[in-house]
């Protein structure tokens, strides 16, 4: 995830709660431009759990309330769990919910 100021095309914006006392920062993460079209009107944010290895990542809809959140944990580094991909699962799945509700 990135610490631009701007939001590029095929980014979502994150929230990074960052430790110790969960002060929130701004991220950009480059997930594709289908991933960013399915997150618009999403809530999306990560947290660092454990230093080396563990971080949160949560999605919900912003007209949702936070217990609506979906959560899932995933790897600090490279591959299929790394917090990027675990994103775009989320955003998948929250999108499908959605869609299902219509």
């Amino acid at each position: 995830m990135s610490e631009e100021t701007a939001k590029r095309e095929g980014e979502v914006e994150v929230v990074q709660y960052i430790r110790p006392n969960g002060r929130q920062g701004k991220r950009f993460a480059s997930v594709g431009a289908e991933h960013a079209k399915k997150a618009e009107g999403m809530v999306l944010t990560t947290e660092c759990i454990d230093r080396n290895a563990a971080v949160s990542v949560a999605a919900r809809w912003a007209d949702e309330p936070e217990e609506k959140e979906t959560i899932e944990l995933a790897t600090n580094g490279p591959g299929p769990d790394s917090p990027v991909e675990v994103l775009k699962r989320l955003i998948d799945r929250k999108f499908a919910e959605r869609e299902t509700k219509k």
